[in-house]
């Protein structure tokens, strides 16, 4: 069976450049990427093309990175330092291990309908739309032009959405149209964003701060908007805007790409409300999962701009790089001495410990940071290698030389304590390993 240091769920931009980053510092990848053809995202924005090229012809000559198109990727189970994954490529059903799981499967997009039911049509498109168009040609075919952009109104709302339809808007107005930009009045923290904010307007963007998103009415070539400006009047009163327009660009709404059913339970990442992939820390460590091992890169968490994705890409690979250590090492709790005083419970950064009679680590989860071991005040918690305890050792590494039933001998006085440790071992269940108690 083949062993990767990384397994990587997507071949868009996140993907293929923490893969090349990878190897860089020697490590190995295998990328899974369940379209006919990789690039993700990219394939989908201006220009995304000329990125996407070099990437793969990068990608294809590094004998450390195999790329595999069109993989149906069936299971995740395992935990650090040996993953096991399953897919299908082509009715085959195939396998491999790895030391790390990252997954940047990117997101979709859509039509916002909640915006407009009636949907897309002549005349009424979204940004990436626009996009494809201007590709084909360029902004000048715009001039003369009355065009309504709308975006922030989606749930979750995108800073970077927001950014990119504030630069388009002025381009737009660069090339001679007219362009009316309707968003909320929304708290910017981004001082990117504020620039721009500020470039629109000196560009001649009419920006329309409205609550709730514009009315259309009409059909192409006569729609026709209404939005409402509180922040036009002064005595609070809001403003009624109508005006007339050529074309409508919607901000696409965005929703998530979750890897559904396939991390074995105890190691499946936590969503947020949104169903976007929760980072533990978002702001101090935005590619790390509550799951030892497991990474988030890229749109997956949320729409972001491309630099974004790139300092995320080598963010995940210098957390890779640092955890790859030969030996890496566990919690494990002696149920002796444990007197489930729930310290361990507190402290625990990575959420890792449970109480259920006793302390029990969860190896899937924990990090090997020690604080438990310093903390426990009846120290019962001890950090071990992998490979010192019977969970890792050679023989459940070797599993196609274990018959499928296991016989335990307990002499008298340890057979009680014995079974109770050894009946639900996780790692039994892995390899369809069963134990039975002789008396």
């Amino acid at each position: 069976m083949n062993y990767y240091d990384a397994m990587i769920v997507g071949s868009g931009f996140s993907g293929l450049g923490t893969a090349l980053i990878l190897a860089k510092k020697g490590l190995s990848s295998l990328i899974l990427e369940r379209e006919d053809h990789p690039g993700g995202l990219l394939k989908g924005i201006c220009r995304g093309e000329h990125r996407l090229k070099p990437l793969l012809e990068m990608v294809e000559k590094n004998l450390r990175i195999d790329l595999i198109t069109g993989a149906k990727l069936r299971s995740i189970g395992g935990f650090h330092p040996r993953f096991n994954i399953q897919w299908v490529k082509d009715g085959r059903a195939l396998t491999a291990d790895a030391g790390h799981i990252v997954i940047a499967s990117g997101l979709n997009l859509y039509f916002p309908e909640h915006l407009h039911p009636a949907g897309p049509g002549p005349g009424i498109i979204t940004l990436p739309e626009l996009e494809h168009h201007v590709c084909t040609t360029d902004w000048s075919e715009f001039k003369d032009k009355r065009l309504l952009m709308i975006c922030g109104y989606n749930e979750p709302n995108s800073a970077y959405g927001i950014q990119l339809t504030l630069d388009r808007s002025i381009a737009l107005a660069k090339a001679g149209a007219s362009v009316f930009l309707a968003m909320p009045d929304v708290l910017f923290n981004d001082p990117e964003v504020v620039d721009m904010y500020r470039a629109a307007r000196n560009a001649g963007v009419l920006i329309i701060r409205s609550p709730e998103a514009p009315v259309l009415s009409g059909q192409h070539p006569d729609l026709s908007f209404e939005a409402i400006d509180p922040s036009i009047v002064e005595d609070h009163h809001a403003a009624i805007i109508h005006g007339s327009i050529d074309i409508v660009v919607f901000e696409p709404e965005y929703r998530p790409r979750t890897l559904e059913n396939i991390f074995w339970s105890p190691l499946k990442p936590s969503t947020n409300n949104q169903g976007f992939y929760q980072p533990d820390n978002p702001t101090l460590t935005p590619v790390l999962s509550e799951r030892k091992g497991v990474y988030f890169v890229g749109a997956v968490t949320g729409f972001k701009s491309l630099e974004s994705c790139r300092q995320e890409a080598a963010l995940a690979s210098a957390e890779i790089s640092i955890k790859h250590p030969e030996n890496p090492t566990h919690a494990e709790v002696d149920e002796n001495k444990c007197v489930a005083c729930l310290t361990c419970v507190r402290i625990c950064p990575h959420r890792a410990i449970h109480i259920d009679g006793t302390a029990r680590v969860a190896r899937e989860a924990c990090d090997g940071c020690g604080i438990c071991a310093a903390e426990c005040p009846a120290k019962a918690i001890t950090m071990v290698k992998e490979g010192e305890s019977f969970e890792r050792s050679d023989l459940v590494e070797s599993p196609e030389h274990i018959p499928n039933w296991m016989v335990l001998f307990c002499c008298d006085g340890s057979t009680g304590p014995t079974w109770d440790s050894m009946k639900p071992n996780p790692v039994l269940k892995r390899w369809h390993m069963n134990a039975i108690r002789v008396a």
